[in-house]
């Protein structure tokens, strides 16, 4: 769930790493892991190849390799003259870890670390690749690449893929862009012999590295015969400094075919120049963040572009930070949190502009963005049951006929003066109210919440059953007493009749059966109102049907995005505010806290 401040910031403790430059970061659920990096407070530019984990939900940094000891160690020096130095948490590299580098990459691919290139002591290139084992707390060092990359190279973009580590561009030791491709297939433990190049024209001409470039694991704009998304990669980079020009392209390995996605350069919330971008995923919102330097501001820029709506939007993160004096230098994306998260320091000591031309990185602080307080969700993913076509046909048959059904469901809702709804003397409730269901079909597709109804006769919110009279057979209580006793518990309860069984819900009438209507064919219909949907949100969520509760909110974000579009005319004010109001109670009562900030912002 979502935070309740839109940004908050967090001094972090236990082992802080010291201020690196080029050091590697990697992020999986709760953790960050940060390797390597060249110290900046050395005078004899000392660098490591130390092995650091942040827990993202207590905030406290650990030392994964070496292991923490109280003793000091030596350092490697960059400097062929520098005799080596003594500091705290400095040590000597062995022959069963990787040497110390910077400027190179970290990936993380089930359960393991891997590291490749970078650049090493006296300003030599690595071509090596290892793997730090987080189960055995060790490492392994991998087949080295061979052919043109044999010297290796730094300041590359890198990303898993499936099971394909990509290395795309970066330098070579005279600082030139390597415009090429490696694959390694994690899975064989090989390189993929032939060197890939990039495609031709102006915006892969320029070279690809960590300054302008960032490698993204996604499942944006591809997906596979059978239609589940296939794993692939989002490649950002700005080309051009001068025009702000950016592109996004996304990579599908182990062919490596790249496929353009057109980005609107004219949209005002499009991203400047972001220098060192990283980013991530949300649902249709690809997250871009970068150092933004110009004559009139310093600062770090986070932007979204929404690959649905072709969109941008910028998340002006800063007027919630009270801070006036920071340095934040480089961010991730905390899947796991669905939070945009910044590392710098917060009431640096120095001047974010003096740690960039350094290419510092502090990790005394971390800035979290929570993305839902700007619009920004995972909701608006597919959410739909595999149900072909022909399968969703024959639902819609099978409940409009009414032949297959043993069971009834009675919908009804309390009067505005508390009366209960009959439409006559004996309490019977009106056929249009009644809707005839399969009880097969509702046991197999809402779960153990329906199986809980058939034995227990109740199911609040907390899932607590509760047994009451008048749900067993035999018992002598009239259908408008018990009734009575449903709509003050607020409860759904069956009720045994002389003919068939019947479940009753205090909904309303076209909530249940949208509700009904999702379990035969896996769809809401196209046509259901707001009204409608804001019933079937707050439904889902007591009968605990989080693929239906989903596929709500993406349709309700939908409404959202229209309204917004209708209030910039004068006749739509009225009616679109009453939309606003409606989904906003809805979220409200469903719990769905990304919702009802978006829509109480406007």
């Amino acid at each position: 769930m979502s935070s309740s401040t839109p940004v908050s910031v967090h001094r972090l403790k236990g082992l802080v790493p010291p201020r690196l430059i080029g050091a590697a970061l990697a992020v999986h659920e709760n953790r960050l892991f940060v390797h390597g990096g060249k110290y900046a407070s050395s005078k004899t530019d000392a660098i490591s190849s130390a092995l650091y984990v942040l827990d993202l939900e207590s905030h406290v940094w650990s030392r994964l390799y070496p292991p923490t000891r109280s003793s000091t160690s030596t350092a490697v020096s960059l400097s062929s003259s520098s005799q080596p130095v003594t500091m705290h948490s400095f040590f000597h590299p062995t022959a069963d870890a990787p040497s110390p580098r910077f400027f190179h990459s970290l990936t993380y691919h089930k359960n393991r670390l891997y590291t490749y290139g970078g650049m090493k002591f006296r300003n030599a290139t690595a071509a090596d690749l290892w793997y730090f084992d987080l189960e055995l707390s060790s490492w392994v060092e991998l087949p080295a690449s061979s052919g043109d990359d044999s010297a290796g190279r730094w300041a590359h973009c890198a990303g898993v893929c499936g099971s394909t580590l990509v290395v795309l561009g970066g330098q070579d030791a005279d600082a030139n862009y390597m415009g090429d491709i490696l694959l390694f297939d994690l899975a064989r433990n090989v390189w993929e012999t032939q060197l890939r190049s990039l495609p031709s024209g102006d915006r892969y001409s320029v070279g690809f590295g960590v300054y302008r470039s960032t490698l993204i694991a996604s499942c944006v704009g591809d997906s596979s015969a059978a239609g589940k998304a296939r794993p692939n990669l989002v490649l950002f980079s700005n080309y051009n400094t001068e025009s702000s020009s950016m592109s996004l392209d996304v990579i599908s390995p182990p062919a490596v075919s790249f496929s353009h996605v057109p980005v609107s350069l004219a949209d005002t919330a499009a991203p400047p120049f972001l220098r060192f971008p990283t980013g991530g995923v949300l649902g249709d919102y690809i997250i871009m963040g970068g150092v933004y330097l110009s004559t009139a501001a310093q600062n770090y820029a986070v932007h979204a572009y929404n690959t649905r709506t072709k969109r941008w939007t910028q998340v002006q993160y800063q007027q919630h930070v009270r801070s006036a004096r920071s340095s934040w230098n480089t961010s991730f994306f905390s899947e796991a949190q669905s939070k945009y998260v910044l590392l710098g320091a917060d009431e640096s000591a120095t001047m974010m502009l003096d740690d960039y031309h350094e290419r510092i990185i502090n990790f005394s602080h971390m800035l979290e963005i929570d993305l839902a307080s700007f619009g920004i969700f995972a909701g608006r993913q597919s959410a739909a049951m595999s149900f072909s076509k022909a399968g969703q046909a024959l639902g819609q048959v099978a409940l409009k006929d009414g032949g297959f059904a043993d069971m009834e469901i009675v919908c009804f809702a309390p009067e505005a003066d508390g009366r209960t709804p009959f439409s006559d003397e004996k309490g019977v409730m009106p056929s249009t109210r009644r809707i005839s269901v399969n009880s097969r079909i509702l046991r197999e597709r809402w779960g153990s919440y329906y199986s809980v109804l058939e034995t227990a006769g109740e199911v609040d919110d907390s899932s607590v059953v509760e047994s009451m009279p008048g749900t067993r057979r035999g018992t002598t209580t009239t259908v408008e007493s018990f009734v009575s006793t449903v709509l003050e518990k607020r409860m759904y309860a069956p009720f045994e009749e002389t003919e068939r069984r019947v479940l009753f819900m205090p909904e309303r009438y076209e909530v249940v059966r949208e509700l009904v209507g999702w379990f035969y064919t896996g769809t809401i219909a196209e046509e259901s109102d707001v009204r409608t949907l804001s019933g079937l949100l707050v439904l889902s969520r007591r009968c605990q049907i989080g693929l239906l509760r989903a596929r709500v909110v993406e349709r309700l974000e939908e409404m959202v995005d229209e309204a917004l579009a209708q209030r910039a005319s004068t006749e739509g004010v009225s009616r679109e505010g009453e939309v606003l109001r409606r989904i906003y109670y809805a979220a409200a009562g469903a719990g769905e806290v990304g919702l009802l900030k978006r829509v109480g912002g406007v």
